[in-house]
């Protein structure tokens, strides 16, 4: 399947490449230190990152479980498919709140951003209707 086709299906070299702005991101650009972070083997890493020989592959769940466990704040949607942005507030709380099990605070949390959006709808309408009087 084609990615033009499908936008959810990402391909090697997409991957790759987002692998990359994680370890730019977090360890500019150190592969080794990447490799230590999420304990597996940097030449092991060259199976899928740019630079490796052929690029043959995919990281595979051990990779990227890992990753997403030491970066919880990473998207996993974006890492897995390539949507949305690379650094993902409510990814890294709901990893926290999964570390911590604090599955009530999550319901706390997800009324009160609920609540924030709400105030600031009503600002931005408020802000176009006074833009509109004058």
């Amino acid at each position: 399947m084609e990615n033009s086709k499908n936008p959810t299906v990402s391909t090697q070299t997409e991957m790759a490449s987002r692998m990359m702005q994680i370890i730019d991101h977090f360890y500019k650009g150190n592969k080794r230190a990447f490799a230590q972070a999420i304990e597996h083997k940097p030449g092991a890493l060259n199976y899928f990152l740019p630079g490796g020989e052929g690029r043959k592959g995919f990281p595979g769940f051990e990779v990227i479980n890992k990753t997403l466990n030491v970066h919880p704040d990473v998207s996993a949607e974006w890492l897995i498919r390539g949507i949305g942005k690379m650094l993902d507030r409510k990814d890294a709380l709901l990893a926290h709140v999964a570390k911590n099990g604090e599955a009530i605070r999550l319901k706390e949390v997800e009324k009160d951003r609920d609540k924030w959006e709400a105030l600031f709808l009503e600002c931005q309408k408020n802000l176009t209707n006074l833009i509109a009087k004058s």
